[in-house]
């Protein structure tokens, strides 16, 4: 049986560089409260083989705090596991103490944030969800990372409240929408799913993601001059990977209007 788990490290902010290091006794000689606030989701993955290889949590524990030190995967942008860090698995969660783990309570408190969500754009985000039913979305707890796993079916991005321009979230979210329209169930773009970075078919993924998320933006209209740029470089970005591939921008431009189409509820236009 797989397990998912969450490795979480603290952020920059004054709170939680106050606690950095610190072990479980110093939170509770100084009656600190921890909250998802203060940290940065760094990675996110499975295990599998749980009831064969790890009696309790704790060996689960220990299992992935070698892993993350010894042999971390490549795309894991944390540093080296230590005291403070945090590990959820299966929705319960285990500080790093000096010796070993403590399980703590931690909830997501989201700071009062000024960027308002946009009604036509939650709308699009709300329809598509409602049309597939085994999509998740995740945007509820701090994270840096933006991504979709074909594995899970599953989007993380992180809350809106993190963003200071609101449209540069929705543009980030509906790149991770267009990717999910690559699923097997939908429209099928096993080429460009699950391949290793920067390959000519994620590459060409990447391509169709953000070209489709800019057509989404264009259609309600919230495409601002931050994101606008930040889109072009993003796709010059990703085109110069495929300079040799002459057609990529033409092949790319097809399918992230097909994938666009898909999630504004156009199915029929999209095949």
């Amino acid at each position: 049986m797989n397990t998912n788990f969450r490795i979480y490290q603290l952020n920059n902010s004054k709170e939680a560089r106050n606690i950095k290091f610190m072990n479980y006794e110093f939170l509770v000689e100084n009656k600190i409260n921890l909250s998802l606030n203060l940290y940065n989701e760094v990675y996110a993955g499975e295990v599998g083989g749980r009831d064969e290889f790890y009696d309790n949590t704790p060996e689960l524990c220990d299992y992935l705090f070698h892993k993350f030190n010894m042999n971390r995967p490549a795309d894991f942008k944390g540093h080296s596991l230590s005291t403070s860090d945090i590990i959820e698995i299966e929705g319960k969660y285990y500080y790093c103490d000096d010796y070993g783990w403590k399980k703590v309570d931690m909830e997501a408190k989201p700071k009062e944030s000024k960027v308002q969500p946009i009604k036509r754009a939650e709308k699009i985000v709300k329809d598509y969800l409602k049309a597939q039913p085994l999509l998740k979305l995740h945007n509820d707890r701090p994270s840096n990372r933006a991504y979709y796993t074909p594995m899970w079916d599953e989007i993380t991005v992180p809350m809106l409240s993190q963003y200071k321009e609101k449209e540069e979230y929705y543009s980030t979210l509906f790149h991770e929408m267009v990717h999910s329209t690559g699923h097997s169930t939908r429209l099928n773009r096993e080429e460009g799913m699950g391949n290793k970075f920067a390959s000519h078919a994620y590459s060409r993924e990447e391509l169709v993601a953000e070209l489709g998320s800019a057509m989404l933006c264009t259609n309600i209209k919230i495409d601002t001059e931050v994101a606008f740029k930040n889109s072009v470089a993003y796709i010059k970005d990703w085109a110069s990977k495929l300079k040799e591939d002459t057609k990529a921008i033409v092949w790319a431009a097809s399918r992230a209007e097909k994938a666009a189409r898909y999630i504004l509820g156009e199915r029929e236009n999209a095949k």
